[in-house]
């Protein structure tokens, strides 16, 4: 009989028969390849955090963006000659800002979707009361000055005014005062700058008797804006202090001064409240002075009192994190399959590992 059998290679002495070392390099191989398919879902998750990104675009387009308040503050312009030679006139300003300054703040947030994302708007009713004194406004104009008093102003700022939702009130001293929007001159001769925008846009009115005034002047501004994402308020005064209730119960506290207490996560009611205090020290801001900028009190993280409407912990970094660890998911796995394989007399075919691995990538893209 012919023996028609094939002869052995010669090679097969070298390659390990059942070898757990060979084994445990496919397995290490296949967890590395199934960080591919962990690859495309992170490109989705992308496609998703830029949606969101579009959505809270598109929302504060509609109701404003991130707001930043800016209490009021008085100001005079003033001329001043080049030198005894010339007749021209170089203008600027003195702005005081208030002794004392507070604010309340009754913020209601709500869900509005666009598309598949939800985006928390808020509505805020701000009532600031400041109380200046006259006497360190005309204290702070330059000695060869001529102040024009007739166009001493209070302004108030809001970082965008599309939120801008009710006229805005300003009395003093129980008078009511004319609110408009503040134009913008280039600082040239003829022309001047009241207050130049620094990071807000301002709204003046004509304030009458301040070159005589003895007394203090009591200030009382009311307005409601609405925005997304964020609302800060500035230190407006000297010694500002600033109270804040809402609805939401997931704030996020920023900008440059933390809130003294607040009932945050307490877990005892709906929403929040929080109380902040600016001393004069803490501002590091000259109570009065000429062309000061408004800039120093409006910039954020560094002297704002700020809240954050915005969940911090959201879906799509949640996902992301956790693609970040996919290989050591799938790893770990992959070696416990490979232990019990050793450990017991049977023995898994790779594919059994390839549909381990997907089916941990289908967890991801279910998650």
């Amino acid at each position: 009989m012919t023996d028609t059998s094939q002869p052995p290679s010669p090679f097969a002495s070298l390659v390990p028969q059942r070898s757990v070392g060979l084994k445990l390099l496919l397995v290490c191989g296949l967890a590395l390849l199934m960080a591919i398919p962990a690859l495309f879902i992170h490109s989705v998750v992308q496609d998703r955090r830029m949606g969101a990104d579009r959505a809270l675009a598109d929302v504060s387009e509609m109701v404003g963006g991130q707001q930043s308040v800016l209490g009021p503050v008085l100001s005079v312009p003033y001329s001043r000659t080049l030198g005894p030679r010339h007749n021209e006139l170089v203008y600027g300003y003195v702005v005081a800002y208030a002794d004392t300054g507070t604010a309340s703040a009754d913020v209601d947030v709500q869900m509005r979707t666009r598309g598949i994302h939800a985006i928390p708007v808020f509505d805020a009713t701000i009532s600031m009361d400041a109380v200046f004194d006259p006497a360190a406004l005309r204290a702070a104009l330059p000695d060869d000055a001529t102040p024009i008093w007739s166009d001493a102003r209070v302004y108030l700022g809001v970082s965008d005014t599309r939120g801008i939702r009710d006229a805005i009130t300003v009395t003093a001293n129980g008078t009511d005062l004319a609110i408009e929007p503040t134009p913008y001159y280039a600082s040239n001769v003829g022309k001047y700058q009241p207050v130049p925008p620094s990071g807000v846009t301002l709204a003046g009115g004509h304030i009458a008797g301040l070159e005589t005034a003895t007394s203090p002047i009591a200030l009382t501004s009311n307005m409601r804006l609405s925005g997304a994402e964020r609302l800060s308020i500035a230190p407006f005064a000297k010694d500002t202090r600033v109270d804040l209730v809402s609805n939401w119960n997931d704030p996020s506290f920023q900008g440059g001064v933390l809130p003294e207490r607040h009932t945050a996560g307490d877990g005892q009611s709906e929403g929040f409240e929080a109380h902040w205090r600016v001393p004069y020290l803490a501002r590091g801001i000259a109570g009065a002075g000429a062309n000061l900028d408004l800039g120093e009190l409006t910039e954020w993280n560094r002297r704002d009192m700020a809240v954050r409407f915005m969940k911090e912990g959201n879906p799509y970094q949640s996902v992301e994190r956790a693609l970040k660890y996919a290989v050591m998911f799938v790893g770990f796995v992959f070696l416990a399959y490979f232990l019990f394989e050793v450990t017991s007399a049977a023995r898994a075919h790779p594919a059994q590992y390839v549909l381990v691995g997907l089916a941990q990538t289908i967890f991801y893209i279910l998650l």
